[in-house]
């Protein structure tokens, strides 16, 4: 299981999205980021981070497995 998130820092507000296939997982997350123009990173523990401070947005795509 992969759960994307998605956290607006002015409004305060917490979206997240579960996807069981890595492959949409990670194709939400790109689309997400090249929407609002933030590059992404992977972290050591194999989940995708973008924006973040001095964002508006935060996006995560955390794996549950």
């Amino acid at each position: 299981m992969y759960t994307l998130t998605i956290y607006n820092r002015p409004s305060n507000e917490i979206r997240s999205f579960e996807f069981t296939n890595i492959r949409q997982a990670l194709n939400s997350f790109i689309e997400r980021c090249d929407e609002l123009g933030y590059s992404y990173e992977e972290d050591n523990d194999g989940n995708f981070l973008a924006g973040g401070i001095g964002h508006d947005n935060s996006i995560t795509l955390i794996s549950n497995i």
